[in-house]
């Protein structure tokens, strides 16, 4: 069954990666800064870390205002619902369905970090299952 539980969280992980790139506050004070990023993952009693690079495009786009990164994460997630795209000063938080799955996050950020929560709940051999991640990120230097 863990294969079948990857298939179904693999389009939320995605999502969770996108938070990175599209779900910041206004402008005015950019939140999230261009570099490379390592990222520490724990889900399932499980920790795993990786690198992201954030590039300048990606800063761009992070820093849209709450209505503007609804709308890059819409056309990123087509097949999803965005229920929820709420931003309060550096912390944003997004709600969102796809099919049976639907995932919750709350991402706040600091400028060349930031920590983000997530929980997902989907169908698992016809029972309801919750999954939840926490990753926190910190820039470590410049894009490799």
């Amino acid at each position: 069954m863990r294969s079948s539980r990857l298939v179904r969280i693999a389009p939320l992980a995605a999502f969770a990666v996108s938070i990175v790139a599209f779900a910041l506050p206004a402008r005015g004070a950019d939140r999230l800064t261009v570099g490379e990023y390592e990222v520490t993952v724990t889900m399932d009693g499980k920790t795993r870390t990786l690198t992201r690079c954030v590039t300048a495009e990606d800063a761009l786009d992070a820093n849209a205002d709450a209505k503007e990164g609804r709308e890059r994460l819409a056309k990123i997630a087509q097949t999803c619902s965005i229920n929820q795209y709420d931003v309060e000063g550096n912390t944003v938080t997004i709600g969102m369905t796809c099919g049976d799955a639907s995932s919750t996050s709350r991402t706040t950020y600091a400028g060349t970090s930031y920590i983000v929560d997530t929980t997902d709940t989907f169908q698992e051999g016809g029972k309801p299952t919750v999954s939840k991640r926490h990753a926190e990120a910190k820039r470590v230097g410049d894009c490799k």
